[in-house]
């Protein structure tokens, strides 16, 4: 209210997989999924989210 300020929430969800198909030859896989819901001036929520992927294919390392 009177000193305090509209209010942000974040919430973060994540998996991770790795995977050795021959010797030093790796497959990683990556979700990230991200909420944020942030407080308007009439007090409701606007909520988004975000979701991402990612995958690599590397040797040795």
């Amino acid at each position: 209210a009177f000193l305090s300020g509209l209010r942000t929430n974040h919430t973060y969800f994540g998996a991770s997989v790795k995977f050795e198909f021959l010797h030093e030859l790796f497959v990683r896989a990556r979700y990230q999924l991200t909420k944020t819901s942030t407080q308007q001036e009439d007090m409701s929520f606007i909520d988004k989210n975000i979701s991402e992927f990612h995958i690599a294919v590397y040797y040795g390392l």
